[in-house]
């Protein structure tokens, strides 16, 4: 902890947000912006950890395999 997620669909909806530890996990938005339909698939999902290393994993119709950045 600290992990930053930023969430980013195919149709512009996005939402970034600060998981840390103060006691249990606590979230804290950064940025949002969430059209009238929600977020459409695919979903981008990039997770970053204090360290620097990142994780992106994608939420689609047919599936997919989360993988480590660098």
């Amino acid at each position: 902890m600290p992990i930053t997620l930023a969430c980013v669909a195919i149709n512009g909806a996005v939402i970034c947000s600060k998981y840390s530890t103060h006691g249990s996990a606590d979230c804290e938005i950064l940025a949002e912006r969430i059209p009238s339909e929600g977020f459409r698939l695919p979903i981008n999902m990039m997770f970053v950890d204090a360290r620097g290393e990142a994780w992106r994993a994608v939420i689609s119709e047919t599936g997919g395999r989360p993988r480590l950045l660098h």
